[in-house]
């Protein structure tokens, strides 16, 4: 998984594939998609995951939290254009790509943008 941060570039805390700290994990009838570096992570949730676009508001049956060294989970503005597209799914491989703008408790935007993933489902 990777993306631009603010305009900064954000990749896991490995860029060995074999080593990778992003995972995508199946449970209870949910896909768990998690990229994590040293000073954040994102996590996707999905229930029952095809391939397609999702504007990422509270109804889709995508979730996702940011977390930084904030102990509570940022905070997703519903109505700035977030959007993750699934572009590949087998039910082995998932794969995509999102945009995202997430706003701190502080008030402070976070804006992600060329965000991707292409990840073996464990």
């Amino acid at each position: 998984m990777g993306f631009l941060l603010n305009g900064k570039r954000w990749v896991d805390r490995s860029e060995d594939f074999k080593t990778s700290s992003t995972r995508a994990v199946r449970g209870n009838n949910t896909l768990y998609v998690k990229g994590l570096n040293s000073t954040s992570q994102l996590l996707f949730l999905f229930e029952d995951p095809k391939t397609g676009e999702y504007q990422l508001k509270n109804e889709e049956s995508v979730q996702l939290a940011y977390y930084n060294s904030d102990p509570e989970p940022v905070l997703l503005l519903n109505d700035s254009g977030n959007k993750l597209k699934i572009t590949y799914y087998d039910g082995k491989i998932i794969a995509g790509t999102f945009q995202l703008v997430f706003k701190l408790h502080s008030g402070e935007l976070l804006t992600i943008t060329s965000g991707r993933f292409d990840i073996l489902i464990r």
